[in-house]
């Protein structure tokens, strides 16, 4: 069994915390503590290094955009150093969108939501029913032109596994009760460090 990294054994809460209150700081600090939060929270990633290298990849997609926002800048006559800036602050939400998404299982996410725990279990199998829903329903698809055919089987299909659904629930419940101390000290002392830069440094 592939080990898990501290990042991926986080409690969900504590991914959200550190994302919100990152996101707080990267819209409000000034340019020298942004700085260093911004390569704070990249050291703090190499625990997982697949998340850098889907945050590089999501850049590389939204390159076009970047340029198109930085000419326009120019243009309007912003202050040069006020555009980039602000294209400093986006690649930093881009960083924590894929810190959140990369680091959790697409059910754990939701466990984030305060709701009551049959909702939560509701959520979470509909996030692992959907995605094996489309699997086979493109399976389908290569069998027959017939839609509601189509439907048909992909619901047996997936049907089928519903007992694997149930036992990653399980899973994912006993996990919680569970949660790793050590992974989440990981990230008390990033929002400790994150606190202090923006409180003293200016």
């Amino acid at each position: 069994m592939e080990k898990r990294s501290l990042l991926q054994n986080q409690h969900p809460f504590t991914k959200l915390i550190i994302s919100l209150l990152l996101i707080v700081f990267a819209l409000i600090a000034s340019p020298l503590p942004f700085c260093c939060l911004f390569f704070l929270f990249l050291i703090y990633l190499l625990a997982l290094p697949k998340i850098i290298i889907h945050w590089l990849q999501l850049l590389l997609r939204l390159l076009p955009l970047f340029i198109t926002i930085l000419i326009f800048g120019i243009i309007a006559n912003d202050n040069f150093y006020d555009v980039l800036l602000l294209l400093a602050r986006l690649v930093l939400m881009l960083m924590l969108s894929a810190y959140l998404f990369k680091s959790s299982d697409i059910s754990q996410l939701a466990t984030i939501l305060p709701a009551h725990k049959d909702l939560q279990t509701y959520l979470q199998a509909t996030l692992l029913f959907v995605p094996l829903f489309f699997d086979n329903f493109d399976q389908a698809r290569s069998q027959t032109g017939n839609l509601a055919e189509i439907v048909n089987l992909s619901l047996k299909n997936t049907h089928k596994h519903i007992d694997d659904i149930r036992l990653k629930i399980d899973n994912i419940t006993q996990k919680e009760t569970g949660f790793d101390l050590l992974a989440d000290l990981y990230g008390v002392l990033l929002l400790i460090l994150a606190v202090l830069i923006f409180l003293f440094i200016r």
